[in-house]
């Protein structure tokens, strides 16, 4: 490692040999061009003044760096009288950086700066991922954009297009430096050949680059807004600046975490028009399921409008036919996206009393023919005597259900949510004593203590007894339940823990809710059968099949990584998922023959056989060729 020492406001002129790793190369320039002194700012450990001068602007200003680098580039602008720009042409093993700097005007001082995770060297050549040459000939002239492209971004350089790009041919520059690409066209008018270029670098790397689109902010944080969807714009803007140095303005960092999520989740108009297809998928993968679209056309002219969807499992309905209560809750809950909406959803309980989705739907909004739209093909899955046992639902009297109920499915019994029917309750009559009264009466399992607690609330405020004894006891009270349905539930809580369950996903486009709840229900039920998700790609994986989307396995009958990865998951045994034809007993048979040696031919037995003439010689034109002839583009033996 090599320091470079300033003396009383004179450079000593020393033999620059090649550089090593960690030396700094030093050119005389104006502070000006110092726009890559904002990149130390995450790495100042310490400044050390070895002398104790009493003027220590400069070690002040570098302590500044970590607070605002700017307003630090400012203040050094102001002691720019016979500094010294640098740039860094290699880094250390261990990324510490020592430097040497000296205000002129004061005694001789060494200032030493140590400097972590310093940034990708900015001048000297092209990096490793450039390679390019020249004469070289490019098939595909996106694949030269993007080098281009990724070099100007990722090494903070601005490279400029001064003729059109990849129509006959494209000169590319870097701005103040030597650094420039020119390819054109060949005579098949497809491939690009590199006529000229200039890899060497002068320049200092910058935080403005207009290159640095939205696009390309947008395309760089699609994984990571698919891993974290709700990554604000700072922590967009946290991660441009660590990763690449670019300082992107607000409008930019909005506009690309609005391309990027179009581009995971898509628009939230075009995924309706996908819903046709989708249904006939579920139709093909799940057989026996029933998706329902109802559209509403006004004019033949013009294309149809989304109005309600519906969808049930073949197996949730299977599942709830065969295991599960005819007591259900009803309940709704509105979607957040641009175009509203509300999720209407039916919640039966398994023999865990554990939610059991049965079905649902996307509905305009609560009203009673959306119900009847919803009980109408619920009615049609479930029938009408589950198990010889009546149908009960729950539901918190929403605008409409109760009507729709009593419509479609007139034998069922209607009970209702005791908080929503508290809720009422307490706006009339509130107080401690009434609420203790009303649940003791709603959750009493028999009259005796159904009666005592009525007969309080009766002393206490007869006017809330009797507003109470309106109401049908078999709806609200635990005592008068029917026993057949076997439940014992006084609140809708369970549509209420599915909307939490759902969560964040009413703010996405249709098409992303209604796979997303796809996805939870088959994570709660499912044999064999998985969905691996490789980036944005999902694969179906079949271990009892031994079958992957991908078709990897079925080819080459050995468990790829998308099955490996389920097999992981499970912790099942690898090797027994690969074909028998891979199996040790397999490789033993394969070599389990001999071939038997055989005697000198010294003592092979004469046999009565036809001698046996060699074919015709054949000589070729020319000299024998010891080494084949290789094509044009292969490269030469040991290249």
């Amino acid at each position: 490692m090599r320091l470079t020492q300033i003396q009383d406001g004179e450079l000593k002129k020393l033999p620059v040999p090649a550089a090593p790793l960690g030396t700094i190369m030093w050119r005389e320039t104006s502070l000006a061009s110092l726009s890559c002194f904002s990149h130390l700012s995450q790495g100042v450990k310490h400044v050390k003044n070895n002398e104790g001068d009493p003027e220590r602007l400069l070690p002040r200003a570098l302590r500044w760096l970590n607070v605002r680098p700017k307003k630090n580039v400012k203040l050094l602008h102001s002691l720019n009288k016979g500094f010294f720009n640098f740039c860094p042409y290699t880094r250390t093993p261990e990324g510490v950086i020592p430097l040497d700097l000296y205000v002129p005007g004061t005694s001789s001082e060494k200032v030493f700066l140590s400097v972590q995770n310093f940034p990708t060297p900015s001048c000297g050549v092209s990096p490793p991922f450039f390679n390019l040459k020249r004469a070289q000939a490019v098939a595909f002239p996106m694949e030269l954009s993007d080098k281009i492209m990724k070099f100007s971004l990722e090494e903070n350089h601005k490279v400029v297009c001064l003729e059109d790009a990849f129509l006959e041919e494209a000169h590319e520059k870097c701005e103040g430096c030597p650094w420039c690409i020119h390819a054109s066209l060949l005579a098949d008018g497809v491939t690009y050949k590199i006529k000229t270029f200039q890899s060497e670098h002068t320049n200092v790397r910058t935080t403005k680059n207009t290159n640095a689109t939205s696009m390309w902010i947008a395309k760089k944080l699609a994984k990571q807004l698919h891993v974290s969807p709700d990554m604000k714009i700072d922590g967009i803007r946290f991660e441009i600046r660590e990763t690449y140095g670019i300082e992107p303005s607000n409008m930019q960092l909005y506009r690309a975490w609005v391309k990027a999520r179009d581009e995971i989740e898509g628009n939230h108009g075009k995924p309706y028009g996908k819903l046709p297809v989708y249904a006939e998928v579920v139709r093909e993968t799940n057989s026996s399921s029933l998706v329902k679209i109802e559209y509403d056309r006004t004019r033949l002219s013009v294309n149809p409008t989304f109005k309600r969807f519906f969808i049930c499992f073949e197996a949730m309905k299977s599942g709830f036919l065969k295991g599960c209560r005819t007591f259900k809750g009803l309940d709704g809950c509105h979607l957040k996206g641009p175009y509203g909406g509300v999720l209407l959803v039916a919640i039966a309980l398994d023999g865990n009393n554990g939610l059991f989705p049965v079905t649902f739907a996307i509905v305009e909004g609560e009203t009673k023919e959306n119900w009847l739209f919803f009980l109408h093909y619920l009615h049609t899955i479930i029938g009408t005597n589950t198990h010889q046992m009546p149908l009960c639902f729950m539901t918190d009297r929403q605008k409409g259900v109760v009507e729709a109920i009593n419509e479609i499915i007139q034998e069922a019994t209607h009970q209702v949510c005791g908080k929503h029917l508290y809720n009422n309750f307490k706006k009339k009559f509130p107080g401690l004593n009434l609420r203790n009264h009303f649940w003791v009466a709603a959750r009493a399992y028999n009259s005796t203590v159904f009666n005592f607690a009525m007969n309080k609330m009766k002393r206490d405020k007869k006017e809330a007894y009797e507003w109470l004894m309106e109401k049908p006891l078999h709806s609200w009270s635990r005592h008068e339940f029917d026993p057949w349905v076997r439940s014992d539930h006084v609140t809708n809580s369970m549509t209420e823990s599915f909307n939490q369950w759902v969560g964040d996903l009413r703010n996405k486009p249709i098409l992303t809710l209604v796979d997303s709840i796809r996805v939870k229900l088959m994570g709660r039920i499912h044999c064999e059968e998985y969905e691996v998700t490789e980036g944005v790609t999902r694969f179906v994986v079949n271990l009892h099949a031994k079958s992957c989307a991908c078709q990897a396995w079925e080819i080459s009958g050995l468990p790829y990584k998308h099955a490996a990865a389920c097999l992981a998951r499970k912790r099942a045994n690898l090797e027994e998922y690969c074909n028998e034809y891979y199996s040790k007993e397999t490789y033993l048979r394969a070599h389990g023959g001999i071939i038997h040696p055989i005697f000198d031919e010294n003592m092979w037995l004469p046999g009565n056989h036809e001698p046996v003439e060699p074919p015709p010689l054949r000589r070729l034109p020319s000299r024998p060729k010891k080494n084949r002839r290789r094509e044009l583009d292969e490269p030469a033996p040991g290249s």
